[in-house]
């Protein structure tokens, strides 16, 4: 079972809207933390935990068991899997999808239209470039940078692809 956000904030203030959103995410142990911002007809996976000060753009869907950390942007049309972790200030671009059980580390930045597979690392600071391809398993050091339009089927361990 999955929760569904359709967009009530248009006919109520937002806080009213996210205050009813977060009633019928317990009932799937859905936590959304406090200052959290959330467009339209997104999906909510069960047991998924939202932290504080998150925003979550339109048409976005989260898998089950999904970790969100403070401060984390996820933009519009993006697909989180199952068991994936986000770390503190990560900024996903728009359409991005990620495999299930990938872990992105903190202030990591992913660029539109990237898609990342399953079982991934992603270390911290670093930046995907736009329309990126990463295969399943792969592990990228702290630091590093790629390029638009690259696809990477190896760990990555240079500071720039």
């Amino acid at each position: 079972m999955k929760v569904t956000y359709l967009g009530r904030k248009r006919e109520k203030f937002e806080w009213e809207a996210i205050s009813e959103l977060r009633k019928e995410a317990k009932k799937y142990n859905i936590n959304i933390g406090k200052s959290v911002i959330i467009g339209d007809k997104i999906t909510i996976g069960n047991w998924t935990d939202i932290y504080t000060n998150v925003t979550i753009g339109d048409h976005a869907t989260m898998g089950k068991f999904a970790i969100i950390c403070d401060s984390a942007i996820i933009g519009n049309g993006a697909v989180i899997g199952d068991s994936v972790t986000i770390g503190k200030f990560v900024n996903i671009g728009d359409e991005v999808t990620i495999g299930n059980w990938t872990d992105i580390y903190t202030n990591a930045t992913i660029g539109d239209f990237a898609t990342i597979g399953d079982f991934v690392t992603i270390g911290k600071n670093v930046t995907i470039g736009e329309d990126v391809t990463i295969g399943d398993g792969v592990v990228i050091d702290d630091g590093v940078t790629i390029s638009d339009s690259v696809n990477i089927y190896k760990n990555v361990t240079k500071k720039k692809v």
